[in-house]
């Protein structure tokens, strides 16, 4: 399948953007926030590592509890939700990583990773079983098959 003309002007789009002094200064200005945080990281006090573990604590308590919640009943959005939990947890727990053998949390950042893995292989099938119904839909319709071209991002 070849890449309609419309396709292709996001793509030269972003091409052009990520040339820009604009991308240039937005890359160096989150570089040196990253290079700040690292800094920081590793100047936790025992004050901090106390907040950090709660905030941690409060949102592996959602993700669990979202967890048991699971069953043949559940909305794709339910899913979709709880992925967006667990990479919020799983950001916070590499952040934190240098203070980790402090925190008290059962949880890890591994166990996120595989879960919000999985919760995001499902959410790509929903997503492409709604494009496939919609497509039938579609071809019922009509009648006839659609284009390959109709498969080609807008």
């Amino acid at each position: 399948m070849i890449c309609s003309t419309n396709a292709r002007k996001p793509i030269k789009k972003n091409k052009h953007w990520l040339k820009s002094d604009e991308y240039k200064a937005a890359h160096g200005e989150i570089t040196f926030q990253l290079k700040h945080l690292l800094a920081v990281d590793n100047q936790i006090t025992s004050s901090n590592i106390t907040s950090i573990n709660r905030l941690l604590t409060q949102l592996s308590k959602k993700v669990l509890k979202l967890t048991a919640a699971i069953n043949t009943e559940t909305e794709d959005s339910q899913l979709h939700a709880l992925r967006i939990k667990c990479k919020k947890l799983r950001y916070g727990l590499e952040l934190y990583t240098s203070a980790s053998e402090q925190l008290t949390l059962s949880i890890t950042a591994k166990t996120m990773k595989s879960m919000q893995s999985k919760l995001g292989d499902f959410n790509d099938s929903a997503v492409q079983i709604d494009f496939l119904n919609h497509y039938l839909e579609q071809y019922k319709k009509s009648g006839t098959a659609c284009k390959s071209d109709q498969f080609a991002p807008s």
